[in-house]
């Protein structure tokens, strides 16, 4: 069910210390308004942080939550007409791939909610601004933090091949990559034209294309005449929900190779997790965090046994 948390008419960015309920499982931002001559993009809603226990655990544009969402759970609101209408919503879950982990708080955790809009949101959205944040409220254990990281890449010129190593988040479990063209964020009409990448024993290397149509068949994205047509992003890696664990890695190689039509800014979302001690049971904890300091030095030590942070929490 929902809860409201905030709502506010006022035309600024937001930074709020929000009282959420003990237990919930997901954020929901909603703006609406009415558009003026020109239509308001899901880019003009900005950048979206938020914190608990002064610790970040998601820092993304709200356009690349959007599209990640359309992946893991569905169509999310989006619609905006000129002199017309203006719906967004953004869904921020709080478990990966809907595994039933929630967050659990006190009220004497802070939780901060901070938005970075754009100056063409207010620009373009003439009247009726309204941007409300609700919870969902949910029942349950909860074994992590759930940790939603974007960065962008500096501009690469056409031909080039750029290579880094990402390390945004700890035990990594997914990464989604995406271009801006035209200040939309899309790959259909960009310039990656290839992706390397290398996490602890695995490689994936695969043209842009390729990882469009992989992407659509996993998530079952549905399009009339083509589903790869209809990615704004791609998956680079993920793991399935039941592979989570106190071990995975903290970094991983990226390598993007730039086509030859042009520059490109390319984005990259990293999902993560780090385990909550302090709300998964004491004993279940110190497993936990044993696993954790030891996945560093695992392989040289011949461990193999995984421990889901399912398994860490006693479930």
């Amino acid at each position: 069910m929902l809860r409201r948390l905030f709502s506010s008419s006022q035309e600024a960015q937001f930074l709020h210390r929000i009282e959420i309920p003990v237990s919930y499982s997901a954020l929901l931002f909603r703006v609406t308004g009415t558009n003026g001559a020109t239509a308001a993009t899901a880019r003009d809603l900005g950048r979206l942080k938020f914190s608990i226990r002064q610790q970040p655990v998601i820092d993304a544009d709200a356009d690349f939550l959007q599209a990640l969402q359309n992946h893991w759970f569905g169509s999310i609101e989006f619609s905006s007409t000129a002199s017309g209408a203006f719906n967004a919503s953004v869904f921020m879950p709080r478990s990966f791939l809907g595994d039933k982990n929630v967050e659990r708080v006190t009220k004497a955790d802070a939780a901060i909610f901070e938005t970075t809009f754009t100056q063409n949101l207010f620009d373009r959205i003439a009247s009726g601004f309204l941007a409300e944040l609700y919870a969902v409220v949910e029942e349950g254990p909860q074994s992590y933090n759930l940790l939603m990281f974007q960065q962008a890449y500096p501009t690469i010129a056409a031909s080039q091949v750029y290579t880094d190593d990402l390390s945004t988040v700890e035990n990594v479990c997914a990464a989604y990559i995406s271009d801006v063209v035209s200040s939309v964020l899309t790959l259909v009409g960009g310039n990656i034209a290839q992706v390397r990448a290398r996490k602890g024993d695995v490689t994936i290397d695969a043209s842009t294309g390729a990882l469009q149509a992989y992407t659509a068949c996993k998530y079952a994205i549905e399009a009339a005449a083509n589903p790869s047509a209809s990615e704004t992003i791609a998956e680079i890696f993920g793991l399935d929900k039941s592979s989570l664990s106190a071990r995975l890695e903290d970094t991983y190689n990226l390598q993007v190779t730039v086509g030859s039509g042009g520059t490109c800014v390319p984005q990259i979302l990293t999902v993560g997790f780090k385990p909550n001690p302090d709300r998964i049971g004491e004993s279940a904890a110190e497993e936990a965090d044993r696993f954790a300091r030891a996945r560093k030095s695992a392989a040289a030590a011949g461990k193999t046994r995984k421990l889901t942070m399912m398994e860490a929490a006693g479930i």
